[in-house]
């Protein structure tokens, strides 16, 4: 249940200051829904889901809140779910750092998360029948900019991105570091319109270098232990990397 305390021992400027510790944000037992979760939580906080299916009407904002978690309550993607509707962007994590997102699916976005100048981590959780047609930037899944994110022990299963720059099919990394983990990704597509040009990375694309006029350089990109099925792209079905000035690393590990 939220319940938010202050400090009131030890230091009298925290009586003053009010000083707020973390709390568990419970939904819907709590807040009816996860962006009115959101809209109250403070940085440190926990948002718990029950089991069932949220329809996100329009995208969660989480800016600047630092240290958020947010997760199943049961830790299975299987029975929490968070479904699109066709909506475009579903939660949107913006100079935000220590975000972790843990067990929850995420069906019938065109972008599930997008990550923007931020440090953020993705445990367990399933992203599937996510796909985007119209969008002009890439990755329909999970889209990082300039950002640090590790992804550990998920699944991405038939999603696609078709565009004017189509690529990224469940992936797609500018800038930061990209850490996967344990991930299993399956039938994603870059190239879901074969009418178009551009297509790279079925599953992952990673910008290599800076594009002209950009403010990001490469990405550092580090996959180990995980599995690629039958993602396809004009070219680089399972990674693909553009860019060829400021070049980062992209290490793949088997170990």
């Amino acid at each position: 249940m939220l319940h938010r305390t202050h400090a009131v021992g030890l230091a009298l400027v925290h009586a003053f200051c009010g000083t707020a510790y973390a709390d568990d944000i419970n939904v819907p037992g709590d807040q009816p829904t996860l962006a009115a979760a959101v809209a109250v939580a403070m940085p440190g906080d926990e948002i718990i889901l029950a089991p069932g299916t949220y329809v996100i009407a329009s995208t969660v904002s989480v800016t600047s809140l630092d240290n958020l978690i947010i997760r199943s309550a049961s830790g299975n993607a299987d029975d929490t779910v968070l479904d699109g509707n066709g909506l475009h962007t579903g939660i949107d994590i913006n100079t935000s750092d220590g975000v972790v997102i843990k067990g929850i699916e995420f069906t019938d976005f065109s972008r599930a998360l997008d990550i923007s100048r931020s440090q953020a981590s993705i445990r367990e959780c399933r992203f599937t029948d996510n796909h985007d047609l119209n969008t002009s930037s890439s990755g329909v899944i999970v889209y990082s900019i300039v950002s640090d994110l590790a992804v550990e022990s998920c699944v991405f299963e038939n999603n696609s991105y078709s565009g004017p720059n189509s690529a990224g099919g469940a992936l797609a990394a500018f800038g930061g570091t990209l850490t996967v983990t344990g991930s299993h990704f399956e039938a994603n597509s870059g190239n879901f319109d074969e009418m178009l040009p551009n297509n790279q990375g079925g599953a992952i694309l990673l910008a290599l270098g800076a594009a002209t006029g950009q403010d990001f350089e490469g990405v550092d990109c580090t996959i180990r232990r995980c599995a690629f099925v039958d993602n396809t792209s004009e070219s680089g079905g399972a990674v693909s990397g553009i860019g060829g000035h400021n070049a980062a690393m992209a290490v793949l590990d088997g170990a």
